[in-house]
């Protein structure tokens, strides 16, 4: 290993952990050449060295380096499959709790310790995986939607919901037979009154209102209507009363789909 794998080695590992203060290595080539001493200075870290001839100076690496052999002398294994199974040891290794720290090598990195596939078998208190923070917007299955369309044509189309996927995926069914996935975020709610399932709809218009004309008071009430749902209604016949009057005063007939 030369010193400039060594020094890309630990400035991967300084961009994970963070820079130390001190770095205690062996006497080897790459730990003391003149780059690896540059490199450690411009990071401020105190460079210690062993002993030469003297592995126990740094115990602690030496102790680790003891412990992975034995655990790899003792796998019993494939060539193909000695990462995974290396993989296997480090996890147990660093949940496991250090009988001097008290604490297991990932509690004293991270502050918190490593979750495996022993975790599985013991439920958790924790309110954070039972429970999602925040009010999230539901839709239940059956209900009517607009979803968001990124083809360029519409803006909107409408469809059902067909299935909820997570806690913000759902499932679309849309009114010409295609299947969409969404984010609640890209679906909107339809909700579609008893009062528009007939073809005939009346527009009241107020008193206050009778100045106005009437096509444009005609217009922004189709506007509201066809924005709920445009393809819920074929030919629609609409009538402009004025309230508390039966007379009326306007009949127009329109095709919601143009």
């Amino acid at each position: 290993m030369t010193s400039e794998t060594t020094i890309r080695v630990c400035r991967e590992f300084f961009s994970t952990f963070g820079i130390p203060s001190v770095f205690v290595s062996n006497n080897g080539p790459q730990f003391t050449s003149a780059e690896f001493a540059e490199f450690l200075k411009m990071s401020g870290v105190v460079h210690k060295l062993s002993a030469p001839y003297h592995p126990a100076t740094n115990g602690q690496a030496e102790r680790l380096i003891q412990t992975m052999k034995c655990k790899l002398k003792s796998m019993d294994c494939n060539e193909s499959d000695l990462h995974s199974e290396l993989y296997n040891i480090l996890l147990s290794y660093r949940k496991m709790i250090h009988p001097t720290t008290e604490h297991s090598p990932a509690q004293m990195v991270f502050g918190h310790q490593l979750r495996s596939r022993l975790d599985l078998m013991i439920p958790s208190d924790d309110p954070k995986d039972s429970v999602v923070q925040g009010k999230v917007r539901e839709l239940t299955v059956g209900s009517r939607v607009s979803a968001r369309n990124y083809d360029h044509s519409t803006i909107w189309e409408f469809g059902v919901i067909k299935e909820r996927l997570g806690k913000s995926y759902y499932l679309v069914q849309l009114d010409d037979g295609r299947v969409w996935r969404r984010h609640i975020d890209q679906l909107r709610a339809v909700v579609v009154e008893e009062q528009y399932s007939s073809q005939e709809i009346l527009f009241p218009i107020h008193k206050t209102h009778q100045n106005l004309p009437l096509l444009y008071l005609l217009l922004y009430q189709l506007a509201t209507l066809l924005e709920t749902d445009h393809q819920a209604y074929k030919r629609t016949k609409v009538y402009v009363v004025q309230q508390g009057s039966s007379e009326i005063h306007r009949n127009w007939t329109f095709d919601s789909t143009e």
